[in-house]
């Protein structure tokens, strides 16, 4: 799947369609998730209990990867944006990084702070870890959208990978793990995501039945219900098959998220709200409620 940064233009329905009334996307609404992926890593790190009486400090999973993305139903369409966990937020107080802030505050919490931001409201949000992506999420394997080298992290072999050939299992957590990108790899970390995002939708796509699909992305946390899958099927299911398509091309915005604001020179994030309610003006559409 490829993903670019310029804005494609939606096909006009009557003279690119035809007036074919069969590709419109008839139910369901727009809506945006949001994706919370942690460091959490069971085959690495230990999380049980010390067993031999001494006080030990808890181990903190950090949220390594936010992603924003949003359904566009009227204009079939993706806004796609990566939030830069090093984006530096108040808890209680205390000035954090938002990956940091999940260790205190849940998912939840990160979901709020990203609202508050853009200004957008958030109406699902999916919580997951590398290893649960790659252990209950499609098991088909992905294309690499980005050549990179990818050093030991976190107790986590590195491994090199080049653009097109396929990815699963290990080799897959492997790529999707490593966050220690610095502030001028993140175009190269977000088309990373975007790409591995997209083949991930169409993969989930590959159902028309609302129980199914339901049952594919029940193992991860979220909010989003049965009802709520049957309601947006259309939607859900619709618009990943369009992309990367020449006939019926769907629009693809990035929304460069971490252009609105500065990096510190130890690499946080200071947002400026401003201008990220600007750039998220178009997702602030009332979800045809």
């Amino acid at each position: 799947v490829e993903v670019s940064g310029a804005r494609r233009e939606v096909i006009h329905y009557d003279t690119e369609i035809g007036g074919d009334v069969s590709k419109a996307i008839k139910t369901g609404r727009s809506f945006n998730i949001l994706i919370v992926g942690t460091d959490y890593d069971p085959n690495v790190y230990s999380y049980a209990p010390d067993t031999t009486g001494k006080l030990v400090v808890p181990r903190r999973v950090k949220a390594t990867t936010i992603y924003f993305a949003r359904f566009d139903k009227e204009k079939r369409a993706f806004m796609l944006s990566l939030i830069p966990s090093s984006t530096v937020v108040t808890v209680d107080y205390v000035e954090m990084e938002l990956g940091s802030a999940y260790a205190y505050k849940g998912a939840e919490f990160v979901r709020d702070q990203v609202a508050a931001l853009t200004g957008v409201s958030i109406d699902f949000l999916f919580e997951l870890s590398g290893r649960q992506f790659v252990s209950d999420g499609p098991k088909t394997s992905y294309t690499v959208p980005v050549s990179v080298d990818i050093p030991t992290y976190k107790g986590v072999a590195g491994g090199s990978f080049t653009e097109g050939e396929s990815l699963s299992g290990d080799a897959l957590y492997t790529y999707l793990h490593y966050d220690g990108y610095s502030v001028a790899q993140l175009p190269l970390r977000e088309k990373l995501v975007d790409s591995i995002f997209l083949q991930a939708m169409n993969k989930f796509a590959a159902t028309d039945d609302p129980v199914a699909y339901y049952k594919k992305i029940a193992p991860f946390t979220t909010n989003m219900t049965v009802d709520d899958a049957s309601q947006l099927l259309e939607v859900l299911t619709t618009l990943p098959l369009f992309v990367g398509s020449d006939k019926d091309q769907t629009t693809v915005n990035v929304l460069e998220f971490y252009k609105c604001g500065v990096f510190t020179a130890g690499g946080r994030f200071m947002p400026d709200r401003a201008a990220l309610n600007a750039l998220f003006e178009n997702c602030k559409i009332k979800n045809g409620k």
